[in-house]
């Protein structure tokens, strides 16, 4: 049948929640738009992506603490870069037992993102990363190569104020000076 359409759902009405999502279905109910921004606007996203039939997405979210400060650089046309390590945690049960697997991913920011990791975050400060997938590759000098694959940060937020550093010491007593107060 020539102009038949292919079974299966219509690609303008996919989403997330099912066929038809009341967030993706706005013009439905009579709106000219959905509301921009909120807690929804990542699935909002989404759906639109898949809506407009694009097959892949790139996109990562982790939610971990910082393993170390920040290292800072800046590249040769001076655009800042901050790396970071961060840790993410998985508990499986088994054999009456819980254990924990710890994950290392390596993050690369970029830009005003880079400066305000370098400047507000430190080791063990819990942080939530969205960003997508690199893969880079690169060749060592006796013809050996390489590769790496980091999530370029696109969205760093802050979620605790002190993380796991410590806490500022009191003026004019210094770290390990062995002195006991006598208390």
């Amino acid at each position: 049948m020539a102009g038949a359409r292919p079974a299966g759902p219509d690609p303008k009405n996919l989403s997330l929640r099912g066929p038809v999502s009341p967030l993706v279905d706005w013009r439905a109910a009579g709106s000219s738009a959905p509301a921009q921004g909120g807690a929804d606007a990542p699935r909002r996203r989404l759906e639109n992506t898949l809506r407009k039939g694009m097959g892949s997405m790139n996109k990562v979210i982790l939610i971990g603490r910082l393993g170390k400060d920040p290292e800072d650089r800046v590249t040769s046309n001076g655009k800042s870069v901050a790396n970071l390590s961060l840790a993410t945690n998985q508990f499986r049960a088994g054999n009456g037992v819980t254990e924990k697997f710890t994950e290392w991913h390596r993050i690369v920011a970029f830009g005003k993102t880079a400066d305000q990791c370098k400047q507000y975050l430190r080791k063990g400060r819990l942080i939530c990363v969205e960003g997508s997938l690199r893969t880079r590759s690169w060749e060592k000098p006796p013809g050996e190569r390489h590769y790496t694959t980091e999530v370029v940060a696109a969205r760093v937020d802050f979620l605790d104020s002190q993380g796991g550093s410590p806490p500022p010491e009191t003026p004019g007593a210094e770290a390990g000076d062995g002195l006991d107060d006598g208390l």
